[in-house]
């Protein structure tokens, strides 16, 4: 994820949403990156991105400071634009890249941007249920794998994935803390498996206290244990 520093706006018009998605366009070719989904907010983007080396550092560097330059040159100013320190969190469990693109998908309406995900057409979530063409640095059949492996093919996957975020999005209408659409702790805890501790405090900023209650042991007990791996 990259944010806008100061929590400026930086997707505030077309020409801005665009020229990010050239450049994206760019960067993928140019470091061999699969991106399985992405969403422009107004003051910050994320991207799942599949890699096929380590480059993730360099790459996201030069998608900041190319957008960024040219940003400025638009708006009349100067300095960074994104903060320099993007935040990246690997997904290596399994599932965990399918809850990644629903919580994402669903992220401008959320935010009250609209009222279906569908109405957004700033991210990946139309083309990867079918509904429009890719943008070039899209892989809308790599990330349907990921969310939908149990379906080989693409127009089952396509109908799954695009229920599986409806659901989603009914179970957490009308809630208006951003708390309630993350993934249950039930959904993405196991008992006695370190990493989906991790995942849980890492990915979807649950607290190690509320990780020992959902398990009916003591915070020191859950600390321990992700110190300890």
């Amino acid at each position: 994820m990259g944010r806008g520093c100061r929590g400026q706006p930086i997707f505030a018009n077309l020409e801005d949403c665009e020229h990010f998605t050239y450049v994206l366009d760019d960067v993928a070719e140019l470091f061999g990156w699969s991106i399985l989904d992405w969403v422009l907010m107004p003051n910050h983007h994320h991207l799942v991105v599949q890699l096929s080396e380590v480059n993730l550092a360099a790459g996201m560097h030069r998608l900041h400071f190319m957008f960024g330059q040219r940003w400025n040159e638009r708006n009349d100013s100067t300095g960074h634009v994104l903060f320099r320190r993007f935040m990246n969190i690997p997904l290596r469990r399994e599932g965990s890249a399918a809850r990644v693109m629903r919580y994402i998908d669903l992220n401008p309406v959320r935010a009250g941007l609209c009222a279906e995900p569908e109405d957004w057409l700033w991210g990946g979530y139309l083309a990867t249920v079918g509904r429009c063409r890719p943008y070039a640095f899209h892989a809308p059949d790599l990330a349907l794998r990921a969310a939908e492996p149990h379906h080989v093919e693409p127009g089952p996957a396509r109908l799954a994935y695009a229920r599986a975020v409806r659901a989603r999005l009914e179970q957490t209408r009308g809630r208006g803390n951003a708390e309630d659409w993350r993934p249950s702790l039930d959904e993405i805890v196991v008992a006695d498996d370190v990493e989906t501790f991790r995942d849980a405090v890492d990915i979807w900023r649950y607290s190690q206290r509320e990780i020992a209650e959902h398990l009916g042991r003591s915070q020191a007990s859950v600390s321990r244990m992700i110190i300890s791996g």
